[in-house]
């Protein structure tokens, strides 16, 4: 692509001979273009001439959306109305004339171009491209911003937008020759409904996010073969779309039977009389399907009958199929249907990474386009007004900081994302719709208009610029990077279930408290900064703004305060729970009645000043009425409790079985005990002194069971995690064991099996030992650890481990252990583990 001197001249002005010489850039455009070159000279001043918006005769609509889309920027930004006209008539306008079009459009924005050799076409910048030039012409000043087609026109005001200045003068628009282009080209929002399209603004940031296409699905797995179409909201919707250039894409579920495939064409040969621009094969969750490969070659053959063929298909392959690319996942689903002739030019969507080994990958199956990357995308963990996706704040909404792309499925950093440019042909998120689209879509859409330029703090700024204004970007940009610290200070709910409820966010440590309280304090200080100015200063609606972004910033960080002020139970319940427990495994129920009667006013008197602190939480009710339970629960139901529990595991254990991993297999090996364990080469032996197994005196705190597994075959202890429940920090079962001291005190060791088994499988995804470093076994001695093992690491056929005991005083007959299981990580998901009993060696030496 020619980027000469001379070119630059004439895109720039007859004062670019010294432009290499410019000092910093004199403003910062997001996304970064491709080719800039800054002018030495000073702005183009605005003030007392206010432009004219210039569209050719033959202008296009998204060149007139362009065109009112930088009014009605320039309008709210700076207070002038610049009017909107036709070429023809500029012969008695403003000397400043700003040029919106293309080539084929506009004769005026043509002349410039053949006369000052600027390249512009469809292949030159090429797709989505487009040039900025500041020529003089005829007694005018110029501001050219052309297309190589209608959407590189939107694209090239929003950069020109960012090019005015803000002066003691007025506004005033720096001078800059720039050509850009994605390096991504196909940039996407899907929707769950029609309906979020009508959403205050929201299309109108997808094109400041650079955005070019949107789908028509109703519902999550697009729509099923049969159903009626609501065509008037559809047409709606691409009027909508077709104004801004956007494309649209009709996705239909075909993962259903053979049965179903000529309703899945006659739907799309609907869509296609609508209007819409592409077919989407959507498989997804809902399976390959019973012929794919017929109906991919029928839809194909369809497409092709209406010039819809290579970026304008796209497919999503079956769950298994589209988290890999190149395996044999669902009868090898992707290699079979990339070799249809035409599939090899297709929009395919992949959840995985889009990393250079990935299209490698897609490479050795057929694919000759490059990925696409479907992004599950938000995924925040947790905020004091959020847990995941979900707001569980009952007055209005709640809040998160504007999230990086690292906050999705695989977790990927922007260092591995920076060759996607070279990698990726679409990108498109899935999910985010509980949160303000201006904090999500421009994050994705700049990213994949230049990846390797993408400046993740740059792109926060203008972000927060769009929202707030730009007097308040600082203060918006310390806000969320204070909000992100002090919410590492605590621990936040995830998943209740009958054994622990969904406690609001608690400090980890409550001697962080002075701490939490002072970044809180000044969180609500930079809130009130920014809410001075915001009104006046927001490029968005200013009604939306409030609701959608300043007002649950304050409702964040009250409730985060609230937080921090609370009295928990947690902080110091559990270990009176041992205390209770301890009373009720040794029968003294009178005592564990007298244990909780101590205590119970000031739990329910903590659980009261919550109810009223946390109020506007949607967990509060039932946190506080688990609560109000277990306080009223007397030492008999306690003990009621825990011969319940030790009755949930064996039928647990036959459905873990059935369903997930058969048992027996897993306990092979624990009827043969290695007991020649460290003997050496000597005919030596290790002498059994006693094979122990716990005591059913289980202490708990969260969603672990712990007991005894009895069958005719054997006994073995048990914990488990089941499916209703996610471990989190804490949580933990213990159980004693009483081992009767002989032998020689200083050589004892214990002999154990351990078999345990982690779901590892999400989805079709199996990855092994995904739970390494998120729970222990432990063997403890009082609060002595003596061993320790990562039980996140899978022994689904077992394993068998010997513990050194330290030497035993003589005065110690009976020396009780504690074997526990706890979870240091959260969220960890379900699992099982057995444990032998314990054989007390006394060793050779």
């Amino acid at each position: 692509m020619r980027w000469s001197v001379c070119l630059l001249a004439a895109l720039i002005g007859p004062h670019l001979a010294s432009s290499a010489r410019a000092a910093d850039p004199p403003v910062k455009l997001v996304p970064p273009p491709k080719q800039v070159q800054w002018s030495p000279v000073a702005p183009i001043e605005l003030t007392g001439r206010t432009p004219v918006i210039v569209l050719g005769e033959k202008a296009t609509e998204p060149e007139q959306y362009a065109a009112e889309r930088l009014q009605s920027m320039v309008a709210r930004r700076f207070g002038q109305t610049w009017p909107i006209i036709r070429e023809e008539a500029t012969q008695t306008q403003s000397p400043v004339a700003i040029l919106l079009g293309q080539r084929s459009t506009h004769r005026w924005l043509d002349r410039i171009c053949q006369e000052g050799h600027i390249e512009l076409s469809e292949s030159s910048p090429g797709h989505d491209g487009y040039v900025i030039a500041m020529p003089e012409s005829g007694g005018h000043t110029v501001i050219l911003v052309g297309g190589s087609n209608p959407r590189g026109v939107i694209y090239g005001q929003d950069t020109l937008f960012q090019l005015l200045q803000r002066t003691e003068h007025g506004p005033a628009l720096a001078r800059a020759a720039i050509r850009d282009w994605p390096s991504v080209p196909w940039r996407g929002r899907p929707q769950t409904s029609l309906n979020n399209y009508f959403r205050e603004g929201e299309l109108d940031c997808y094109l400041t996010a650079r955005v070019n296409w949107i789908d028509l699905r109703e519902g999550i797995y697009a729509v099923d073969p049969g159903t009626p179409l609501d065509k008037e909201r559809i047409s709606q919707v691409i009027r909508e779309a077709k104004r801004r250039g956007l494309l649209t894409y009709a996705v239909v579920n075909c993962g259903v039977s053979a049965d179903q495939y000529d309703p899945i064409l006659d739907m799309y040969r609907e869509f296609i009389q609508l209007g819409a621009d592409g077919l989407w094969l959507s498989f997804d969750d809902k399976g390959p399907g019973e012929e794919p490969e017929e109906l991919v070659f029928e839809a194909l053959e369809l497409g092709r009958q209406h010039g819809i063929t290579g970026p304008r298909i796209m497919i999503n392959p079956p769950k298994g199929s589209y988290q890999t690319i190149a395996d044999e996942s669902n009868k090898d689903f992707n290699r079979k249907i990339m070799a249809i002739p035409g599939m090899e030019h297709a929009l395919w969507t992949w959840t995985c990474s889009p990393t250079p080994e990935a299209l490698a990958q897609a490479r050795s199956i057929g694919l000759k386009a490059r990925l696409g990357w479907w992004h599950n995308w938000t995924r925040p963990f947790c905020g004091f007004t959020y847990i995941r996706d979900k707001h569980i704040t009952t007055t209005g909404r709640a809040y998160m900081e504007v999230p990086a792309m690292r906050e999705g499925w695989n977790r990927p950093s922007y260092e591995l994302l920076a060759d996607g440019g070279d990698t990726t042909d679409m990108v498109m998120p899935w999910g985010g719709n509980s949160w303000g689209q201006y904090y999500l879509m421009p994050v994705m859409g700049w990213w994949a208009w230049d990846p390797a330029q993408h400046e993740w703090n740059a792109t926060r700024g203008r972000i927060y610029d769009l929202v707030f204004g730009p007097d308040q970007v600082a203060a918006a940009m310390e806000f969320d990077d204070t909000l992100i610290r002090v919410r590492r200070l605590f621990r936040f709910p995830w998943q209740a279930n009958e054994w622990e409820p969904n406690c609001p966010a608690r400090l980890k440590k409550r001697e962080d408290a002075p701490n939490a309280r002072a970044m809180l304090k000044q969180l609500e200080r930079l809130q009130a900064r920014i809410a001075e100015q915001a009104s006046a200063q927001t490029l968005i609606d200013p009604g939306q703004m409030r609701q959608v972004y300043l007002d649950p910033m304050l409702t964040e960080v009250r409730t985060g305060m609230a937080c921090t002020e609370a009295q928990y139970p947690e902080d110091w319940w559990p270990e009176h729970q041992r205390r209770i427990l301890t009373a009720v495994h040794a029968g003294q129920l009178d005592e564990a009645d007298r244990l909780i009667a101590e205590v119970r006013d000031r739990l329910l008197a903590e659980v009261q000043q919550i109810a009223g602190s946390h109020a506007n939480l949607a967990l509060t009710e039932p946190y506080v009425n688990w609560w109000t339970s277990r306080a009223k629960l007397t030492a008999r139901q306690w003990q009621e409790m825990m011969a319940a529990r030790r009755a949930m595991i064996d039928p647990k254990i036959a459905e873990f079985s059935y369903y997930v991993y058969v048992v027996d297999r897993m306990l092979e090996g624990v009827d043969s005990p290695p007991l020649r364990w460290g003997t050496g080469g000597a005919a030596q032996q290790n002498r059994v002194l006693a094979k122990i197994l716990p005591m059913e005196h289980e202490q708990f705190w969260g969603k672990w069971v712990g007991g005894i597994h009895r069958t005719p075959a054997r006994e073995v202890t048990a914990f488990w995690m089941g499916r209703d429940g996610t471990g989190t920090v804490g949580s933990y079962s213990e159980l004693p064991v009483e081992l009767p001291i002989s032998g020689q005190r200083d050589s004892l060791g214990l002999l154990f099996f351990l078999a345990g088994h982690n779901r590892e499988w999400l989805g079709l995804a199996t990855v092994p030992n995904r739970w390494g470093g998120y729970r222990y076994l432990q063997v403890l001695w009082d609060d002595m650890l003596l061993w320790e093992v990562d039980v996140g690491v899978q022994r689904t056929r077992g394993e068998w481990f010997m513990v050194p005991l330290p030497a035993i005083p003589e005065d110690i007959e009976v020396l009780t252990l504690r074997l526990r299981v706890e979870d240091r990580r959260e969220p960890g998901l379900d699992a099982m583990i057995f444990v032998s009993p314990m054989y007390l060696l006394e060793m050779t030496r």
